[in-house]
């Protein structure tokens, strides 16, 4: 877990650098299963709390299973859902890179992609643990949460601003994580890794709420 603290850090102060050094590093591999894996268990981790708290996605899911027993299954479907997730993403940026002369490796694009992608969604997670944690502590409802973050006012703007710039961070890091680990110009890195953003954030949506 040395190497995953190392490059999550690294990815916080200086993307470029950490997504140049992990691509090149020899154990690569390692900790862009590490960030794949953790990001899973903090998902699973919500998933339970919202379980315990008996809450119901505000926004409806895609596929066919009541509201009511969601997050029970989003339990199970989390990790494998990531994992393939991410699999996919990393072949078609791998693929897409190779078309415009890319130099990089599939593993070096896994793991490179394994932070661009988890890192963002550490912020999300955030709001939604604080949700969470404020009904386990019996200050109010899930329902009264997900209310007050929807009404004007100051939690509604710091929910939004969190999510706007996760999203955005996103955005960000995928392109940059894509000229590391395939050598690409930048040009042809942010298309590569608008794609590949369409791609990870289709299935997530799919899935994940």
């Amino acid at each position: 877990m040395k190497l995953f603290w190392y490059y999550l850090n690294k990815t916080v102060v200086n993307p470029a650098l950490a997504f140049r050094q992990l691509a090149d590093e020899s154990k690569q591999l390692s900790p862009g299963w590490a960030a794949v894996l953790v990001f899973a268990g903090l998902s699973v981790l919500s998933a339970i709390g919202l379980v315990v708290i008996q809450a119901k996605p505000f926004i409806q899911p895609w596929i066919n299973i009541p509201p009511e027993n969601y997050y029970f299954w989003e339990i199970f479907i989390i990790t494998p859902v990531s994992v393939f997730d991410l699999i996919i993403a990393a072949g078609l940026a791998h693929l897409l890179s190779q078309t415009f002369n890319g130099k990089g490796t599939f593993e070096a694009t896994f793991a490179c992609l394994a932070f661009a992608t988890s890192l963002p969604w550490y912020l999300s997670w955030t709001i939604r643990m604080i949700g969470v944690v404020l009904t386990l502590a019996g200050v109010m409802t899930y329902s009264e949460w997900v209310d007050v973050i929807a009404r004007p006012g100051f939690l509604s703007f710091f929910q939004n601003s969190i999510q706007l710039l996760a999203f955005f961070w996103y955005l960000f890091l995928v392109p940059v994580a894509i000229v590391a680990a395939q050598k690409l110009n930048k040009r042809r890195a942010i298309l590569v890794g608008f794609l590949t953003c369409l791609i990870y954030g289709f299935f997530m949506l799919i899935f994940i709420r």
